[in-house]
C-alpha cells in the first residue's frame, strides 16, 4: 500500500498546489489527487518532475507498507417504521441508534508465500437517535428548524455487538498491525477513508429513502446541517444494550392530528 506525502512536502515548503502546477506544468487535478491520496497511478514523467522540483527522492514522496487494507460496510438499505401511507403528515424523521457490520480486509502478495488475506470484523455504531433537520415543512420541533448543525455520532469498533469473543480473538493481531506496522500518517489516512465510506453509505441510503418514500412537500430535509462526528477507536463493540437489526433504521413520527 502506497501513501503520498505530497501534502506534507508542500506544506513544509509553504507551497500551494496552484503555484506548483504553474511552476511544473503538472495539472492541478493530478496534484490534488496526489495530495489527498485519491490517485490510481502516477506517470514516470510526473514523478521525475516532482522529485526535481521539491529536491526529494521517490521514497520521500511515497510511504509503503507491504499489504493493502480495504474497508467495507454491510448495508442493505433502510428499515423504516411509522410511515404508513403516502401523504402522511410528518412531524419528525429520525435516524435511530443502530449497529452495522463492517469489515477491514488485510491482503498481501509475496513471491515466496503467495497471497495472504485476513478480515477483521468491525461494528459501525450510530450511538444516538438523530432528527433530520428541515428547511421548513410541518414539524413543530424548533430544534429541527433552527440554523445550527445536527450531529450524527458514529463509533467504529472492533468485533460484534452481541459477543466479546470476536474482539478477544482479533484484538492482538489487529493492534499489532494498527500500532506497530502502520505509521501515524497511514493510520490517519485509513481512518479518514473509513469515515468517508461510512458517511457516503449512510448519506446515500438516507437520500434514496427520502426520494422514494417522503415528499418534500411534507418534510424538506436540510442536508447541509447534518454533521457526521466520528470516533475511530476500535474498542470492543460488545454491548449489553442491543440496537436491534444490523441495518440503518429510520423512524417517522407523524403529526398528532
Amino acid at each position: 500500500m502506497l501513501m503520498s506525502n505530497l501534502a506534507i512536502l508542500l506544506a513544509e515548503r509553504k507551497l500551494r498546489i496552484s503555484r506548483t502546477a504553474t511552476d511544473t506544468g503538472i495539472s492541478r487535478t493530478t496534484l490534488t489527487a496526489l495530495s489527498q491520496n485519491d490517485f490510481k497511478g502516477i506517470q514516470v514523467d510526473t514523478m521525475n518532475t516532482l522529485c526535481q522540483y521539491l529536491a526529494v527522492t521517490p521514497g520521500e514522496i511515497f510511504d509503503f507498507v507491504p499489504f493493502d487494507l480495504t474497508f467495507s460496510i454491510a448495508q442493505e438499505g433502510i428499515r423504516s417504521s411509522g410511515l404508513e401511507e403516502e401523504g402522511d403528515s410528518i412531524d419528525k424523521v429520525i435516524i435511530q441508534k443502530a449497529d452495522m457490520d463492517a469489515f477491514l480486509k488485510r491482503s498481501s502478495i509475496n513471491e515466496a508465500v503467495g497471497r495472504n488475506e485476513k478480515t477483521f470484523d468491525l461494528t459501525v455504531r450510530i450511538t444516538d437517535d438523530v432528527t433530520i433537520p428541515t428547511k421548513g415543512g410541518s414539524t413543530f420541533d424548533s430544534s429541527v428548524t433552527d440554523n445550527g448543525p445536527v450531529n450524527i455520532p458514529i463509533e467504529v469498533l472492533l468485533g460484534h455487538s452481541d459477543d466479546t469473543k470476536t474482539f478477544e480473538s482479533e484484538h492482538d493481531e489487529f493492534n499489532k498491525m494498527w500500532m506497530d506496522e502502520l505509521t501515524p500518517a497511514f493510520r490517519a489516512q485509513i481512518s479518514n477513508s473509513i469515515c468517508r465510506i461510512i458517511k457516503n453509505t449512510i448519506s446515500t441510503n438516507i437520500r434514496e429513502f427520502f426520494s422514494t418514500s417522503i415528499s418534500v412537500n411534507f418534510y424538506n430535509p436540510d442536508w447541509d446541517r447534518l454533521k457526521y462526528v466520528f470516533s475511530v477507536s476500535f474498542n470492543d463493540a460488545y454491548t449489553k444494550e442491543k440496537n436491534g437489526d444490523l441495518s440503518l433504521k429510520i423512524k417517522v413520527d407523524k403529526l398528532p392530528f
